[in-house]
Order: structure tokens, then C-alpha cells, then sequence
């Protein structure tokens, strides 16, 4: 009997060939200066088309928001250029893909942003320590930055930069757009009423709070199509120093999302089990009570093994898995499913270390 996993999926304007979806994934392999996807990016994406769909690793929408050596972005023409690159290889094998966007927020530093500080709802730092290069190209990990209220004018900005965001994604070829709200990024501070002290129209309520995902969502799908924009969200998450808050009030930030989103008519909703990497983890009916609010497809991501994927997929408790380990180093993953083979262990010393090696080193089956 066809593993579950590998059954067709109808999402948004597309029918994908199966539901193995790939997780979006930094991996610091872009060209630096210019922030630019390259040859081997493109050959990584390629490798892996098989996946239903691929989410790439979140991808700059603006120099603001940078916050990461070594990771795209999508925000001026050469970047666009470069991408294309790669859409084009994707498609070139049947695969589709969609670009995931963020934006750092209070993740990032003044040495990224021309001594400028980092964008956030509130000023409120993180106790966390970012990635920057010292006088010798060295890394070195320093505390994020101090970050500024945003203004309105910045607010809109940072719409805007988004909405930007995505029209060169579509530009360069992709399927669709992922918006990032997850993973303690700008998107996701918003919404959490530690970081968020506003008292204007972006802050206090749920709904003030969600204001700001929520407009950027509607006005990419009114522009370029609701079946081609998903949103991602890590409920219960504490990446990032996002800081905890009342589970009562966690359900009730993400019930209204999810019904929310589920008005727009988006193609998907994507939520990550960040329980399953040592943070926080999310209720056992805390997943199903989503689906019962948003209807369109339901994606999940974190700790999944074909086997834990595959029951979700029977029990309709999800409509796709979306792996990141698994195609690290397995880039034919759908094919060793569907023959049953053993998966190839990963190297986790080279996920970030930049060049090929842990990247596209990794072999298909042989043919």
C-alpha cells in the first residue's frame, strides 16, 4: 500500500505530487556582498525537487531586516536576477517552490544596519547573541542590538518592504511566498505581549497585536493570488527569547490567527513544533484545534519521522509534512519512501560552515 506521505495534494492554484514538503532551513551559503543565492544554492534546491513543495530558508525582504551573515535576501534586482537561477532549476525537474520572507526585527545588530539600530514593536533586547564578522573576517558572537520602537512610518515601511518582498519572488519565478511569523522573528514579536508594548493600533488586543501579520498577508494575496501565500507560525516557542506567556493566552493569539487567515482563504497554514528541538512544547490538542479553525491545508514541521508523518497524514491531522533533517541528507527523500530505504545519516558540523561540503555532497540512490 503507497505510503501516505506520497499521495497527490491539491494546494492553493497547484496539485503537488506528493506530501514530503522540505523545510525551510538557513544554511549561510549566500554570496556575500549582495546577499546573492549562487550556483551551489541553486544545485542544493535542485537536488532536492522531488519534495511536493520546497519552502526555501527565509530570505531578507529589506536591508533593515537583515539579521544573518551569509543569507539571502530579496529585496533589489541582482537578487532577483539570482534567483531565477534557481526557480528555473527547480522547474526544471516538476518541483514547485515557494519562498519564505522575514524580517530580523530585534534579532539583528547595528553592524548589519549601517550602525542603525534594529527595528521591533517595542525596545525591548533580546538575550541572545548574533552572528558578526570582526576586523579579521572572523565569527563572533555578540548580544543583538538594542532595538528602536518602531514609528508608524517605519511600520509602513516594513509593509511595504514585505509586500516588495514579494513581488520579486514572482519576479524570479517562485510558486508562492511564505510569510515568516515564527522563530522569535519581527513578525512573531509582534505578536507577543512581552515584546509588543505598544498602546497604539499595533499593540495591546490580540487583535492589535496580529494586526501587522495579518495586513501584510492580505495585501500580498490580494495582489498575486490568496492560493499562492502561506503563513508559518511556532506556537509555544521560545527561540529567540521569545518570552513565554499564559497558555490560555497563547491559544487565544492563535485561534484568532488561524480563523483569520482562514477568512483570507490563504493556500496553507504552517506551524512548527519547536518542542521537539528543546524549547517549549506545543499541547497534544493544540495542533488539532488549529485545524478546526483554519480548513485550507495544514502543514506541520518538527521531530517528524516518515512513520509519525504518515500517521499524522491517516488521522487527518495534518494534510502535509514539511522535513528538514531527512533532506539535509537525503535529497531524493520521496524516492527512499516510496522504496523503502534507509535514510542517510546528517553531518550537523557542516549545516552552517558555508562551500558544498554537508550541502550538496549528500548522494540521490543510485539509479
Amino acid at each position: 500500500m503507497e505510503n501516505k506521505l506520497l499521495q497527490p495534494l491539491k494546494l492553493g492554484n497547484y496539485t503537488l505530487k506528493n506530501r514530503v514538503f522540505m523545510a525551510p532551513m538557513t544554511r549561510n551559503r549566500a554570496t556575500r556582498p549582495g546577499d546573492l543565492p549562487n550556483e551551489t544554492i541553486a544545485t542544493y534546491y535542485q537536488q532536492r525537487a522531488s519534495a511536493g513543495l520546497i519552502i526555501t530558508e527565509a530570505t531578507h525582504v529589506s536591508p533593515s531586516g537583515v539579521g544573518y551573515i551569509g543569507v539571502p535576501g530579496i529585496w533589489n534586482t541582482d537578487q532577483v536576477e539570482a534567483w531565477k537561477k534557481v526557480t528555473a532549476g527547480v522547474h526544471a525537474q516538476g518541483g514547485r517552490i515557494f519562498m519564505q520572507i522575514f524580517h530580523a526585527g530585534r534579532m539583528s545588530h547595528p553592524y548589519f544596519l549601517q550602525g542603525a539600530a534594529p527595528f521591533a514593536p517595542s525596545a525591548v533586547a533580546a538575550n541572545w547573541t548574533v552572528g558578526i564578522l570582526d576586523y579579521h573576517e572572523n565569527l563572533i558572537q555578540v548580544p543583538a542590538g538594542t532595538p528602536k520602537a518602531m514609528l508608524s512610518e517605519d511600520i509602513e515601511q516594513v509593509k511595504a518592504d514585505f509586500l516588495r518582498a514579494a513581488d520579486h519572488a514572482f519576479l524570479a519565478g517562485f510558486d508562492g511566498v511564505e510569510v515568516h511569523g515564527a522563530n522569535g522573528y519581527l513578525l512573531e514579536q509582534f505578536l507577543n505581549p512581552h515584546l509588543n508594548l505598544r498602546e497604539d493600533a499595533y499593540g495591546g488586543s490580540i487583535q492589535n497585536r496580529s494586526r501587522l501579520l495579518l495586513e501584510i498577508t492580505q495585501a500580498i494575496a490580494e495582489k498575486h493570488g490568496k492560493g499562492k501565500v502561506g503563513v508559518r507560525f511556532s506556537p509555544f516557542g521560545k527561540l529567540h527569547d521569545q518570552v513565554a506567556y499564559s497558555e490560555a493566552l497563547v491559544r487565544d493569539t492563535y485561534y484568532y490567527l488561524a480563523q483569520a487567515l482562514q477568512e483570507l482563504d490563504i493556500a496553507y497554514l504552517h506551524l512548527f513544533n519547536q518542542g521537539a528541538f528543546g524549547t517549549a512544547e506545543v499541547p497534544v490538542d493544540f495542533f488539532p484545534a488549529m485545524r478546526a479553525k483554519f480548513r485550507n491545508t495544514l502543514i506541520i514541521n518538527g521531530g517528524y519521522s516518515i512513520s509519525t508523518g504518515e500517521a499524522a497524514i491517516e488521522a487527518q491531522a495534518a494534510d502535509a509534512i514539511a522535513f528538514g533533517r531527512y533532506f539535509i541528507s537525503n535529497p531524493d527523500l520521496p524516492a527512499r519512501i516510496a522504496q523503502g530505504k534507509d535514510l542517510a545519516e546528517l553531518d550537523t558540523a557542516t549545516f552552517y560552515t558555508g562551500g558544498a561540503r554537508g550541502y550538496i555532497d549528500y548522494p540521490a540512490l543510485s539509479r
